[in-house]
This record gives structure tokens, sequence and C-alpha cells, in this order.
């Protein structure tokens, strides 16, 4: 049992990582010819509340990251760009619908249509509390595929039942910046070699090393056991309330794990995220400790992130599979912060490199 077998590169690769289903040549081409070949429309927590300090404003964006949509939003009203809220971070090359807060006071300056090249907003509402990261209770993708091969579509109808019971919830490249980076600059943020710059692109990068850790605890765990079910001392999460609890009982907890009621947790590290006990803390440690010569700047450090715990299994909802004149369109719901082109790779074969996505890239989270 080797726990670095996967660690060599910090940079973004997926050959290295051990997907749970048996691997298949792709069935086809996310192209993204066109932005509308991927559309993201987030799930709401809730829906806006009709009173309170904030308005809750609905934004339908082509080819921008969420950033910048946030960054246009506080120049149109005057703003601090932190006063702009948002609970997900969705894909530059895509067609994302998504939610933002700005306070009340300047809402009189924000009407239904188009906002700038990229930018239309869709509703605007009054809303009691400002967006945090998270908020949300998912993802809705519609993707088309392109340039099928022979039998593709029957090929991913009879893959879907496997998809729907869990494949590896991996950080896909979009995470780790177009020059695939991202880590490499978050660990400069994090020992202060690099400071200065948007807190939140900042914030971003540092993310981006949370990701790598989580990324490689994952694929050990899956090459242990693709089921990925516990042991004494993990932390596993209830689904759908994500509430957390240890480990005590693992034959009991590996039935609830298989049913899809439960589901083991991977690290994103940081000052406050609750740690696993015994083999399982040992393993997270051991890469943890390979990934930063001096791990306690992610879990006590001036920058440290607040760390949280995310599973490493996803099981995809509401799985479609339709032939369309341009190719095969996929739709599918996933909770906050997974990747479809994680689930993708698993499913038909299909990669991405990166090249799609920018500097900072984004989540679909």
């Amino acid at each position: 049992m080797d726990p670095h077998r996967s660690l060599g590169s910090r940079r973004f690769q997926w050959d290295v990582l051990q997907p749970r289903l048996p691997p298949v040549p792709p069935q086809a081409r996310l192209t993204r010819e066109q932005p509308a070949d991927f559309r993201v429309e987030e799930i709401p927590a809730y829906p806006a509340s009709g009173s309170g300090d904030h308005v809750m404003v609905t934004v339908e964006k082509t080819g921008l990251s969420t950033l910048e949509v946030a960054r246009r939003l506080a120049q149109h009203l005057g703003v601090d760009g932190r006063e702009v809220g948002f609970a997900g971070r969705k894909d530059v090359h895509a067609v994302a619908v998504q939610r933002f807060t700005v306070p009340r006071r300047k809402h009189v300056r924000l009407q239904p249509g188009p906002l700038s090249a990229g930018i239309t907003i869709l509703e605007v509402a009054l809303h009691k509390n400002k967006l945090q990261l998270g908020h949300l209770h998912g993802n809705r993708f519609d993707i088309l595929l392109r340039v099928p091969v022979v039998g593709a579509l029957e090929r991913l109808r009879e893959r879907a039942p496997q998809v729907t019971r869990g494949v590896v919830n991996y950080f896909g490249p979009q995470r780790f910046g177009v020059d695939g980076n991202n880590v490499e600059d978050g660990i400069r943020v994090l020992t202060g070699a690099r400071r200065g710059g948007d807190p939140r692109g900042l914030q971003l990068l540092v993310s981006a090393v949370q990701s790598h850790v989580f990324n490689l605890v994952a694929d050990f765990r899956v090459r242990r056991d693709p089921d990925v079910l516990p042991v004494t001392g993990d932390i596993l999460v209830k689904v759908p309330s994500g509430a957390p609890f240890h480990c005590d009982a693992p034959e009991t907890d590996a039935a609830r794990v298989m049913e899809g009621a439960v589901a083991v947790t991977g690290p994103l590290p940081g000052s406050r995220m609750r740690l696993p006990r015994d083999v399982p803390l040992t393993w997270e440690s051991r890469i943890l400790a390979d990934v930063l010569p001096d791990p306690t700047v992610l879990t006590a450090g001036r920058r440290a992130p607040l760390g949280d715990r995310r599973a490493i299994l996803v099981r995809p909802q509401g799985i479609q599979v339709d032939a369309v004149p341009e190719g095969i369109r996929v739709r599918l719901s996933l909770p906050p912060g997974s990747f479809a082109t994680s689930v993708l790779r698993e499913w038909a074969g299909i990669l991405e490199d990166g090249a799609a996505g920018s500097a900072a890239s984004e989540s679909a989270g």
C-alpha cells in the first residue's frame, strides 16, 4: 500500500487519477464550439425572501467568470466588490444561470435585461442576507457532446446506472488554471511569497491547493477500494444534509454507504476542518505532508482557509441521454462544487485538458 502513488507533479493530470468505473475510449467530444454547448443552472438553497437589506440578482452569463460578473456588478452599482455575494463559481466557457446579492441601497440601478456584453439580468428581488459560497442545493447541467462514435448513445445509456451509483468526486482541470500553475501559486500565497491582488482571486488559488490534496486522497482511497467503504475513524456525511460524524461501526456504515445514505469524505484542509481518527488520519496527514513541506501554512498559517470535508464519491441525479442533430445531449444534476467534467471522464471517457479554462478558472460549484 503506497499512499503517495499518484503524487508526482503539482500540475493537474487526469492520467494519474484513478477512476472508479471501468474506463472506455472517448465516446464523443466536449468541444464547446458554442457557449451553449455547456449550460449550467444553480439550484438555489432557497428563493429570494422578498424583503431585507440585500437584493438577489439572477444573472445569465456567457463566456465570463463569476468573479468578472461580480466585478462588473460592483462597478455598475458603485460599491466595493466585497459587497457582492455569490453561492458558487461557474465555468467561464459556458452559459450559466446563477445568483448574486448586492446591497439594497443600490438596487434601483438594476433592472431585468442586458447589463453588459455576456451578462443578462433575469430577475431582481429583495433578500435578507448576502449569499456565501455553498449557499445552494446543487447545479443542473445540460451538455452537448459532439462527434459521437458509433454506438456512443447506447453505451452511455448502458453505463448510466453505474454512474448513478457513484463516480469519483475529483476537482476537474478548471480548478487548476489554464497553465496548471494554480497549486504552485496557491502555495506561494500560503507561505507569503505572493502578496497583494484581489482577495477572492487569492482565495481561489489557495482553494486549488486544497483541491489538489483532496484529489490525491480520493485517488488513494479509490485505488484501495473502488466502493470507498468506511474504516474506523473516517468522517462520514449524511446525504443530502451533509451532517458529519465519525465512523465507529464500519460494517453498519458500509451498508449505508452502498445505499447512498451516507458518504465517506476526504479533506479540504484548513484551520477548522474536522479531522478523521486512527488510520484515515495517518493516510491524510502523510499525503498533506508530501504536498506541503510545512502543512501548517494550510491549517494554521495567516492565510489558512477554514477548511471542509467533501464526499469522495458523488452520485449524479436526473440523468438523461438523448440523440440530437448535433450529437448527444446529456443532462444531470450534481451537489454544490462537483464537476460535470469529472462525471463525463468516467461515464464517457471524455477529457478536458484545461485549455478551455482561465488563469483562475472555476468550478461549477
